[in-house]
């Protein structure tokens, strides 16, 4: 037992500093907004397959929040921790009853669009208490959803591709 929770703690850590990475290492600034555009969310997507969703959702808190606080977008640490926390919920959770194997990718498709919305609805929120105006916050529904549909299209891909050489199943 004891192994397994060392092993488990590993494996949250590893993840969480893998988000970071994808999400530091490539920046884009989302002209108009105080956000950026990376690769983060697409790993975010992918956690709760190996995590599951309680871990899965420390591992994309702790990583996207500490991408947000050693970068200049430290003002959105707290927002990040919990919106990034909760995408990993809503796919967890409804991806977890996987038994019908022809209907978990439809599944995790449609879990995926579900968390793209509420990351979109959340920093949408966020961006219009940090500016006190829901007019500076509107585009950043455009960013957020450029960052949702990239990140949709990379953890599809490598989430059929994982499929494929059964390092996961479902």
């Amino acid at each position: 037992m004891k192994n397994s929770y060392i092993k488990e703690t590993i494996m949250t850590a590893l993840i969480a500093a893998l988000i970071f990475i994808a999400t530091r290492s490539i920046q884009i600034p989302a002209v108009g907004t105080s956000g950026y555009i990376h690769a983060g969310d697409s790993i975010i997507f992918l956690v709760p397959v190996f995590l599951g969703w309680k871990r899965g959702a420390i591992a994309a808190a702790i990583g996207a929040g500490l991408a947000d606080l050693l970068s200049p977008y430290a003002i959105y640490t707290l927002p990040t921790l919990i919106i990034k926390a909760i995408m990993v919920l809503i796919i967890g959770l409804m991806f977890r009853n996987k038994k019908i194997e022809e209907k978990t990718i439809t599944i995790y498709i449609f879990a995926m669009i579900l968390s793209g919305i509420w990351m979109i609805a959340g920093y949408f929120v966020t961006e219009a208490i940090i500016t006190g105006t829901i007019a500076a916050a509107i585009p950043t529904l455009t960013y957020n959803a450029i960052q949702f549909i990239g990140s949709f299209i990379i953890a599809l891909i490598l989430y059929t591709s994982l499929r494929k050489t059964k390092l996961i199943s479902g």
